[in-house]
């Protein structure tokens, strides 16, 4: 008997047989609309696993791309880049009629992800005295006509290779950022190396005249960045201007009164 004749008991009467029934649901099924709609079922279901397959490619993709860009931001930009906080400030230790005993002070911390050393930490002090109110040539900033002198000429000690202050030898790679009346806050000191987090504070003493009243003050100093080949490498893949000069010169300037002794 074949599968299309085999007897089928009716819901109705059990003892009835329905095979025509089943005959005509056997050619349904093996009709051409109904392989039609089979294969057609197939290749939908084919097609919406393989958007799911790309759907997880392009968010894997994505995930990837951020990852890159985050650490291209955070981690890469901080690391050859320089990340520091400076100031200057100024106090009058002592003042008298003859002389005020002051004391410059310069301190660095370093915010970045990466060590860095300073150097050639120095200084530049012009000042007013009292009575003096003119404005400079640019009509904006005060006049500050005098200016606190090293004992030599800065750029000749320095093209020599001489601390104009204290007569001791510079680093040859490192000349002096403040030109004129510049000096080093210690002769011969070393580069310091600050670790992420550390404030670094240099402190320079001075002697101005009695009669300064309006001081301005500058500090500078080289930064050099410590990075590894690995991460220059990296970052001239990533960094457009990654390939800046490593050592970098910082200027800071402010102005001050002397009133009393703080």
């Amino acid at each position: 008997m074949s599968p299309a004749e085999v007897p089928c008991v009716s819901p109705h009467n059990p003892t009835i047989h329905e095979a025509p029934n089943i005959r005509r649901n056997a050619t349904s099924i093996g009709s051409p609309d109904g392989g039609r709609k089979i294969r057609w079922s197939l290749t939908r279901g084919g097609q919406m696993s393989s958007w799911k397959d790309a759907a997880s490619v392009v968010t894997a993709a994505v995930a990837v791309i951020a990852l890159i860009a985050g650490y291209v931001k955070f981690v890469l930009q901080r690391a050859i880049l320089p990340c520091v906080e400076f100031d200057v400030n100024f106090s009058a230790l002592r003042s008298g009629a003859e002389r005020h005993q002051c004391e410059i002070v310069l301190t660095v911390k370093n915010v970045g992800p990466g060590s860095g050393y300073v150097a050639n930490v120095q200084g530049r002090v012009r000042y007013a005295e009292a009575g003096e109110s003119d404005v400079a040539r640019d009509a904006v900033e005060p006049a500050f006509p005098h200016s606190l002198q090293p004992s030599s000429k800065p750029e000749a000690a320095a093209a020599r290779g001489v601390d104009s202050a204290a007569g001791t030898e510079l680093p040859e790679e490192s000349p002096l950022i403040l030109k004129g009346s510049g000096f080093l806050f210690q002769p011969a000191l070393k580069p310091a190396f600050i670790q992420p987090g550390v404030t670094q504070v240099y402190r320079k003493p001075i002697a101005l005249p009695g009669k300064a009243d309006l001081v301005h003050v500058w500090a500078a100093f080289h930064y050099t960045i410590q990075a590894g080949p690995l991460t220059r490498f990296f970052a001239r893949i990533f960094v457009s201007h990654a390939k800046a000069q490593r050592q970098l010169d910082y200027t800071v300037r402010r102005t001050f009164t002397i009133t009393a002794a703080d």
